[in-house]
């Protein structure tokens, strides 16, 4: 199962057969006059929150870096933030980005250890912080909202709390060490214990650990912004509070690797829970599309600066030359 699931023609099966059950659903016409009707000025407005949310990401995860005793850059990270992000939008769910992350920051840093540390501490923040906005949605009780809706969200966070506490309580950490070591996964445990040092780096820093926390709210709400600035841009009405609860649960959705780039899960996930609250398909549809392409806009820097990086490569002389 993990074969078929991680094969390309998989996700190549899976998002046709999820465009052609959302294009099945829409009239084609209606389609071409919601994208037509777009407002320019909302969509500019989007790239630029796009932009100030990778920047932002970046200045987090640089922080996170420095914190954990790495002097990388910051232009640096951010180079590399750009680049994970674009290449990282056509790769398996969001697995794809964070193996660029942790492969290019590794090769700065010569630490793979900090290296996972950082990416795995970034990346819970980033999920407790999304979940957090759902609960926060669902908690002002939004009208349309089915009760799996509010389960899920629930299940979601407790699930990632416990895996939290796994990672930094020391008891946790032993029962994982000897559960490994029992099923012959010795060597994983030691290589953990690397990262468990850099964990702990993080735990004596309660003031930085706070901060961070509060830039992945700004983060995450900067990550809305496609999807929100799509839809107004479409003239839909739809509240910010149901927005709170749709975007950051399709953001989830679309990292799991099962389609090519999202594609599929992104526009059935748009037009599945938006039309909870009322939102024609055609317009949710057209709000999908716009909102990738905004994404795709904001991170073409990364294109530029994987070419440039490509040509500086090709200039050095080689060892020995």
């Amino acid at each position: 199962m993990r074969a078929l699931i991680g094969s390309s023609w998989f996700r190549a099966v899976v998002s046709a057969v999820l465009l052609a059950a959302v294009l099945s659903r829409v009239d084609g016409a209606a389609l071409a006059q919601a994208l037509a009707r777009a407002q320019p000025g909302y969509l500019v407005a989007g790239v630029l929150l796009g932009l100030l949310q990778v920047l932002l990401a970046a200045y987090r995860w640089h922080m996170l870096l420095d914190r954990g005793g790495s002097a990388v850059p910051f232009a640096a990270v951010l180079r590399i933030q750009f680049v994970s992000g674009f290449f990282g939008l056509f790769l398996p769910g969001g697995v794809g980005t964070e193996v660029i992350r942790l492969y290019s920051l590794s090769r700065l840093t010569g630490s793979v250890a900090l290296s996972v540390t950082s990416i795995l501490v970034e990346r819970a923040f980033a999920l407790l912080t999304l979940f957090a906005l759902v609960q926060a949605g669902l908690l002002l009780s939004p009208p349309g909202m089915p009760d799996g809706v509010a389960a899920a969200g629930w299940t979601g966070f407790a699930v990632l709390g416990a895996l939290a506490a796994a990672l930094m309580l020391p008891a946790a950490r032993r029962a994982t060490g000897g559960a490994l070591r029992a099923v012959g996964l010795g060597r994983l445990q030691a290589r953990l214990e690397g990262v468990h040092a850099g964990l702990d780096a993080y735990r004596r820093r309660p003031g930085m650990v706070a901060w961070a926390l509060a830039m992945a709210v700004v983060y995450q709400l900067l990550r809305m912004a496609p999807g929100v600035t799509a839809l107004w841009a479409l003239g839909v009405e739809v509240s910010f509070i149901h927005c709170l609860v749709m975007l950051p649960i399709i953001t989830l959705l679309t990292l799991l690797p099962l389609s090519v780039a999202g594609v599929g899960v992104r526009e059935a996930s748009f037009v599945t829970l938006f039309g909870l609250v009322g939102v024609p398909a055609e317009a949710a549809l057209a709000a999908s599309v716009l909102a990738f392409l905004l994404i795709v806009v904001s991170l073409l820097p990364g294109v530029w600066i994987y070419a440039m990086d490509r040509v500086t490569r090709a200039r050095r002389p080689a060892p020995g030359a």
